[in-house]
C-alpha cells in the first residue's frame, strides 16, 4: 500500500503551523490584485492585504485552483508514491472541486480520492485533520475519503461577519442592504447548511454579542458534540478568538481547542474581523 498525502487548498485556513502539526498539504489559491498575481499565504498574507490594495488602487480578487494547478500537484505527490486524498471547498462555493476531478482523469485510477467537504475555511479543516489521523492509522487513501466523505454532513460551521461592506464589495448584499445593517449595525452569523452558505442571524450590537449566540447555538447540540477537535479560525481577531476560546474550554471543556488563522481568501470575501466555530456532532 502506497503512503498518503492529505492534500486542500488555501480556503480551508490550515495556517503554516497546524500544516507542519499535522503533515497536512495545501495548495496556494491565487490572489489578484491589480496586475499582480499572488500565492496566499506565501506573496501575500492577510496582513498585507490593506497595503497591497491601497499600492494598486483595486480590491483583491480570488482565483479558484486551477486543473493545471491540480495536475502539477498530484503529478508531484505520484512521482513520491503517495496516494492523494484531496479535501476541498464546497463545490457549490467554488470550482476547484470539479478541477481537481478532471486533473484526476489524467492519473491512474485508485491512486487519487476527492472529497467534496461542502464547506469552506475551519469546514474544510477539521475533515482534513480528521483525515490526517486516519493516515497516521495506517489505513489506504481510498478508505480514508470513504470515512471523511461520511463525516461531512456532520460538521458544523458557522462563523461572525463583523461588517457588511466587504460583502457589498463582493456582491453578496445590496446597498440598501449594506446601509440598513451599517445603522443598525449588524453582525451576521453565517452557517454552511448543505454545500451553500446561509445567514443564519443578524444580530444588532457587538460582535462579542454575536460571538455569544453562535456559543448559545453549539450548546443546543451539547450532548452530540465531539469533543476530540473544537476550531476557532479568524482573520487577525485575536482577543476575540481568545475570548471564544475561554468560554468554550469553561462549558464543554474539549479535549482540544485548535486556533487557527485565517488566509487571504477568507479576509477578501468576510472582512478583517471574522471569526468562525467548527465542530463535528456524533453520529
Amino acid at each position: 500500500m502506497n503512503k498518503v498525502i492529505i492534500l486542500t487548498d488555501s480556503t480551508s485556513d490550515i495556517d503554516k503551523d497546524l500544516m507542519k502539526l499535522y503533515d497536512i498539504h495545501s495548495i496556494p489559491v491565487i490572489i489578484r490584485i491589480g496586475d499582480e498575481f499572488l500565492r496566499d499565504g506565501m506573496d501575500i498574507t492577510p496582513e498585507e492585504l490593506e497595503i497591497k490594495s491601497f499600492e494598486n488602487q483595486a480590491y483583491p480578487k480570488t482565483q479558484a485552483v486551477s486543473t493545471a494547478d491540480f495536475m502539477y500537484f498530484f503529478d508531484r505527490y505520484m512521482k513520491q508514491e503517495f496516494d492523494v486524498v484531496y479535501i476541498g471547498i464546497g463545490s457549490h462555493l467554488s470550482s476547484s472541486i470539479g478541477a481537481a476531478e478532471l486533473a484526476k482523469l489524467e492519473f491512474p485510477e485508485g491512486r487519487i480520492f476527492i472529497v467534496d467537504s461542502k464547506s469552506i475555511s475551519s469546514g474544510v479543516a477539521i475533515l482534513a485533520i480528521r483525515a490526517k489521523e486516519l493516515r497516521d492509522q495506517g489505513i489506504s487513501a481510498e478508505e480514508i475519503a470513504e470515512e471523511i466523505s461520511e463525516l461531512v454532513p456532520f460538521v458544523r460551521h458557522r462563523f461572525v461577519v463583523p461588517s457588511l461592506k466587504t460583502l457589498y464589495i463582493n456582491k453578496r448584499v445590496s446597498k440598501s442592504e449594506m446601509t440598513i445593517g451599517q445603522l443598525l449595525r449588524y453582525r451576521l452569523v453565517v452557517s454552511t447548511v448543505e454545500g451553500s452558505l446561509v445567514i443564519q442571524k443578524k444580530i444588532p450590537g457587538t460582535v462579542r454579542k454575536a460571538l455569544i449566540w453562535m456559543i448559545e447555538q453549539m450548546m443546543l447540540d451539547k450532548e452530540q458534540i465531539d469533543l476530540k477537535y473544537i476550531m476557532v479560525t479568524h482573520s487577525l481577531a485575536h482577543q476575540q478568538a481568545s475570548f471564544m476560546m475561554r468560554i468554550i474550554t469553561q462549558a464543554i471543556n474539549p479535549k482540544q481547542i485548535i486556533e487557527s488563522h485565517a488566509g487571504c481568501v477568507i479576509t477578501i470575501h468576510s472582512g478583517i474581523g471574522t471569526i468562525g466555530l467548527t465542530y463535528i456532532v456524533k453520529e
